[in-house]
């Protein structure tokens, strides 16, 4: 079963593009539960967020979606 995500953070500092392997055991979770939905945070960081409802898609394409949003601002 996919989980849908439904919020992601718009946080000016989360907005960065991950420096680890999202599969390692030691990375931060960039997905947290709130408001009893999935919600994304590209940084992974525990509080601070300024959340965005979006339309619920699965995890990976949210993510692969986001980071390019990230990538193409700081070629600006």
């Amino acid at each position: 079963m996919t989980r849908l995500v439904e919020s992601v953070c718009r946080a000016k500092d989360h907005q960065q593009l991950p420096l680890w392997e999202a599969k390692g055991p030691w990375a931060p979770n960039p997905v947290t539960f709130r408001e009893r939905t999935w919600a994304y945070c590209p940084s992974g960081r525990p509080d601070g967020h300024e959340w965005e409802r979006v339309e619920p898609r699965p995890y990976e394409t949210l993510r692969e979606e986001t980071e390019r949003e990230i990538a193409g601002s700081r070629q600006r």
